[in-house]
């Protein structure tokens, strides 16, 4: 398991470590959240890795933002 402190160094780590699924937390600094998820799913390397977004505050239109990037699993905390 590796842990990124921020969305920049996920997408990074997406990039370089290649890892089976990513548990991605929707209050992410610097690059957030949605915007981590787009760019993993945009590069045809990384595109493929499920990506399941937890959440700790379910908003009103968290779950369609979270469809919309991809990330097709969204389970509440």
């Amino acid at each position: 398991m590796v842990i990124a402190i921020d969305g920049q160094a996920g997408v990074d780590m997406a990039a370089s470590v290649n890892p089976n699924i990513i548990l991605m937390d929707l209050s992410l600094p610097f690059v957030d959240d949605w915007e981590a998820t787009c760019r993993i799913k945009a590069d045809p390397a990384t595109q493929s890795i499920p990506v399941i977004a937890l959440i700790d505050h379910a908003m009103a239109g968290d779950e369609q933002k979270a469809l919309e990037a991809d990330q097709s699993q969204t389970p509440a905390r």
